[in-house]
């Protein structure tokens, strides 16, 4: 959850922690709770409030979070890449075949 949740954030950088929550198919107190998690891991920051909705905060990936989100994924990697070596050369074949439709599926989440 931790990698998901910075990367959208990374990629949508002063998004809140409603829009998130609503991206992510997440209530808004659970929201709250692993925003307020990842905040005191020092791996997301908040903005000043916007001048036009002073109730608004932005959040933002702070350094150390770019480099946990850059850890996880490399794990991520490594382990998917040992699981893909051990297949058959048919076998990826059938999931190169299947990324077309997964990506349809998935839709603006990959």
């Amino acid at each position: 959850m931790d990698a998901q949740l910075l990367g959208y954030i990374s990629k949508h950088p002063g998004v809140g922690g409603g829009e998130l929550a609503d991206a992510e198919q997440m209530s808004a107190p659970s929201m709250s709770a692993h925003l307020k998690r990842l905040e005191a891991a020092g791996w997301i920051g908040r903005e000043p409030p916007r001048a036009d909705d002073r109730r608004r905060v932005g959040l933002r990936v702070t350094a150390a979070g770019e480099a946990a989100l850059l850890a996880i994924r490399r794990q991520r990697n490594e382990w998917l890449a040992a699981r893909l070596a051990a297949l058959t050369a048919k076998e990826r074949r059938a999931l190169a075949a299947a990324g077309g439709p997964l990506r349809r599926l998935a839709g603006d989440r990959w």
